[in-house]
Formats: structure tokens, sequence, C-alpha cells
């Protein structure tokens, strides 16, 4: 506020009137003068004063009322109001704060006092009105972030191209810690038929951990087309990250490739949970354990990839999950783990191998959230 305050002073006695008024002008300050409460109201309204100098006692409607009913159409904009009256009890000067009053004065009015009181109330009042503009520039920029959000979202959502994920042999679930995921999931076919299948977790959370998997997925879908081997897009990816991200961030992934003629699953895994094939009776019949580090992390003197055929196991469903389902805490602090994965899909029943994982993680959770993004991936080999 400026040093100059326009104050509106309220009494039905003119002569008060006159006393407050004369002071408050040899201040500096603007006076517009009241008689009783509904003039006080209409006065507001029309010059919306700074401060409210208001006498309680007053024929018609008194100070009280007068308060409220200017607290009301203030929008929720703050004006002060100290209360004047020759009832100097305690409870008189409760019942003023409890009706809207933000200060309480007896008369005969203290003038020094009265100073002292209004330069409270202005530096309340400055104090409100910049945290009100710093609000407002908040909110402005809680606004702008949400649209760059939204925008950031539908362009990585374009990136990975998610209907690429609706083939009939894949299911998928992703849940982010926060508002971009960490993980990726992408998958696609190459004109010979096969189904390559990308699983990545970056380190951290949110946007900066998603970013560095756009072109990841890039390099995924323009090496599909190609049907190149897991090798050339394993060292491609890792060279790619390398350029790109600090050395204290990488990316663990998996990568798949299923010929269903040949009926094989190729696996690659670099810093992933074990990928588990499952039998047909939701038995773990083979792991898929890491043998590279994450991508990255350094450059590989060769890379290695396990395959398994059918005719090894009869058919079944490959299981690909983040270290996030792994690392899912409930109340004790005790981990869903790796053991609890294994149970849940062994006694998986009707409501199927991806549905029975969410629940029972969703339960082993119970009121405690996710602290990491958690993905998991199901492709059915049943060779069909």
């Amino acid at each position: 506020m400026n040093k100059c305050l326009k104050i509106l002073v309220v009494d039905d006695l003119p002569v008060n009137r006159l006393l407050v008024s004369k002071h408050l002008q040899k201040a500096g300050h603007v006076v517009t003068e009241a008689a009783d409460g509904q003039e006080a109201i209409d006065r507001f309204e029309a010059e919306r004063p700074d401060i409210i100098i208001l006498d309680v006692m007053m024929p018609g409607m008194n100070g009280y009322d007068a308060a409220r009913e200017i607290k009301a159409r203030a929008n929720g904009h703050w004006t002060p109001i100290i209360f004047l009256s020759a009832l100097g009890k305690g409870e008189e000067q409760v019942r003023g704060l409890e009706e809207g009053g933000d200060d309480y004065l007896t008369k005969p009015v203290n003038l020094d006092v009265l100073d002292a009181k209004i330069m409270s109330m202005r530096r309340i009042a400055d104090m409100q009105r910049q945290l009100a503009d710093t609000t407002a520039e908040l909110q402005r920029y809680h606004q702008r972030a949400e649209a760059e959000h939204a925008m950031a979202n539908s362009l990585m959502e374009r990136m990975i191209n998610q209907e690429r994920l609706n083939d009939e042999m894949l299911q998928h679930w992703v849940l982010p810690a926060s508002r971009f995921s960490g993980d990726i999931v992408a998958a696609a076919r190459s004109d010979n038929g096969r189904l390559y299948i990308l699983h990545a977790d970056s380190t951290g959370h949110g946007l900066t951990a998603a970013l560095p998997l756009l072109p990841l997925s890039q390099i995924f879908y323009a090496m599909v087309t190609k049907a190149l081997s897991l090798k050339d897009m394993v060292n491609e990816m890792n060279q790619r990250i390398k350029q790109l991200m600090p050395v204290e961030r990488f990316v663990a992934a998996a990568l798949v490739v299923i010929e269903p003629d040949r009926k094989t699953i190729e696996v690659w895994n670099g810093g992933c949970p074990d990928l588990l094939f499952v039998n047909e009776h939701n038995q773990v019949a083979r792991r898929f354990s890491s043998r590279h580090t994450a991508l990255g992390i350094m450059d590989y003197d060769e890379v290695h990839s396990e395959t398994l055929t059918h005719a090894e196991h009869g058919a079944g469903k490959l299981v690909i999950y983040s270290d996030g389902l792994v690392e899912a805490k409930n109340t004790d602090g005790e981990n869903f783990g790796d053991e609890g994965i294994a149970a849940t899909l062994e006694s998986a029943g009707e409501e199927g191998s991806l549905m029975a994982l969410i629940n029972a993680m969703i339960l082993h959770l119970g009121e405690e959230t996710a602290h990491d993004d958690i993905s998991i991936v199901m492709v059915d080999c049943s060779g069909e």
C-alpha cells in the first residue's frame, strides 16, 4: 500500500467523526465519512476504502451488523475494520473480533494508539498484497507448467507410438510415480513377422527420467523396420545414451525378439530384473538374468543374448517388469520381491497373470504409494 490510505470513518455523532477525520487528514490520509451502518455499507461499495474505523453503538444498523455485511461483500478482499466503542469490557472486545473486526479501541479514542493501529493494519495489508501477488504469479506459473507438461506428454506419447502396443500377443501396464514415467514399453513387428519388444527403465523420476527414453524409442522403431539384430540395436542405443546423458544417469533395458514361425524367443537383458518364462502351469520355467550393465555406462566388447525355443518348455508367457514392482514396499517396509512375483504368477486364476500381479501389488502396498515407476509386460508365447 501507499503511505496515503483511504479510510472510512463511521460514527453517528458528528463530533466524533470530525475529531477522528481531522486527525487522519492531518496525517495525510483521504477520509470518507458515514453516519450509520447502512451508509457505511453504501460507502464501502462506492469507495472501497483501505481501512474502516467503525463505531459499534449506532441507531438502526449497529457496527457489528454492518461489519458482517461489509465482509460478505468484500469478495475475498481483506479490508481491516477497527471497532470503536464506549464499551470497554473484555467480552465486548472479544465479540468485536468474532463479528469480523480486526482490532478494537475504546472511547474516548487515544489518537496516538489509533495511529499505531492503522500502521499495523497497513503492514499486514502490505504483506497480504505481496502474498496475493506471489500466489497469483505461482498460479500463472502452475498453469504454464501444466500446459507445457500436457504438450510434452502428448509429444512423448506420439514419439513412443503407443498404438503399436496393440498386438494380440502383448499385454502391458505402466504406473508412473510422477507425471511422467521413467519406464517405457515399446513393441513393433518387422515385415517378416518378428515381434520386437523394448522395456526400459531410466534412472530418476519424472520428465528428466522420461526424456532419454525418446531417442531409444526412435532407434528401436527405425531398426525394427530394417529387422536388424538385437546386437545392432543394443550397440546403437548404448552409444546414443552415452552421448546424451551424464555419467551418473543410465537406462536399464531389456530387448526381446520373438519369431512365431521358428517358435523362438531371444532376450538381451542389461540391468533389468530377471525376465521370466512362465509355462502353461504358471510355473517359472526359466529366468533371463542380466548379463550386461545398463545402457550408457560403458562400451560392450561383446553383446550376449539368450535364446529359448518353445520346444524346451512348451507354451507359456514371457513376463517382463521393472524394479519398481520388485521394490514396492508395504507399510512394514517389506518389498513385494521376486518371491512375491513368482508366487502371484503361480496362483493366478481366471483373472489372468497381468491382473493377478497388479492386484497383488496393490494389496501389498496397502495405504502406501509406489515410490518408483512400475511397468509390467506379458507376452503370450503359446506358439499359435
